[in-house]
This record gives structure tokens, sequence and C-alpha cells, in this order.
């Protein structure tokens, strides 16, 4: 993630997508579903599965958020070596936690 003063997560999905029919579009009249080659158009086809409401994106993302936020501002504080350092401690961290599970 790049650095960001943001507080609260976009209210929709950067991953949202609504497909474009431009590969089963007819060859001649540009936008227009081709039935015939492709079959019936299909509203799950032109909307990704990943479509949340908004407040669910939020709950998403809340903590990497937060966590993107005091990054943030740990290195304008203090310099680039102290995010690095916190970064560093949690993947030691997080090697531990998973060699005790073994």
């Amino acid at each position: 993630m790049e650095p960001s003063y943001v507080l609260v997560p976009p209210q929709y999905a950067s991953h949202t997508s609504v497909s474009t029919n431009s590969s089963t579009s007819h060859p001649v009249y540009a936008g227009v579903h081709d039935t015939m080659r492709h079959g019936l158009n299909n509203v799950l086809h032109q909307v990704s599965t990943h479509s949340h409401h908004p407040i669910q994106n939020r709950l998403e993302y809340w903590n990497a958020t937060q966590d993107n936020l005091k990054l943030t501002m740990q290195r304008n504080i203090h310099g680039i070596g102290a995010p690095a350092h916190t970064l560093m401690e949690r993947k030691i961290v997080s090697y531990v936690r998973i060699a005790a599970r073994r």
C-alpha cells in the first residue's frame, strides 16, 4: 500500500468491476451483445461477483486502512526506519506463531 492519511476505507470496493461486452459484441454494431454467437446475455456475466454492500467493503478494509494510516504517521514523525522496523517485527512474530503451532 502507498502512504495515505485516509481514515475510513472507500465506500465501494476498488476490485468491483463491470465487464464490458467487447469480447461478445457484434462485429458490426459495437457494444451490442451478439446473442447468436455467445448465447443469452446474463447479468451475472456483466457484474462481477465481488460486488458488495458499501458497509461490507468498509468493514473488510478497516484494519488495513487504519494500519496504513498509523505506518504513514510513523514514517512522517520518525523517518522511514520506524515503519520498516514495525513491519519486520510483525513478520518475525508471525514466524514464531507458525512455529509454535507445529
